[in-house]
């Protein structure tokens, strides 16, 4: 049975120093910190932790990471102020 805490450790384990976070909405779950706020959606829509796999949370925290870092890319590539696109600081 996967608790939320336990993927929130995982999350620490495998990025050391990220802020990232697992969160519980109604009847979905979503992340926050690292950046989210610039992903498309922060969100994972099932309505229960045990609908995903430890390994499956895992890689949807990852795919938030990537999107972040992606935005990132993009916007400093397009001349976004530095203040606005700079990655968040492990």
């Amino acid at each position: 049975m996967v608790q939320l805490r336990t993927v929130n450790k995982a999350i620490k384990a495998r990025w050391p120093g990220t802020d990232l976070e697992l969160v519980k909405g109604d009847d979905y779950f979503y992340f926050i910190g690292a950046g989210t706020e610039r992903c498309k959606t922060a969100s994972v829509y099932v309505p229960r932790l045990n609908d995903l796999t430890l390994d499956r949370w895992l890689e949807e925290a990852e795919d938030k990471m990537a999107e972040v870092d992606k935005r990132i890319e993009d916007a400093l590539e397009y001349g976004v102020p530095y203040r606005l696109a700079k990655k968040p600081e492990a």
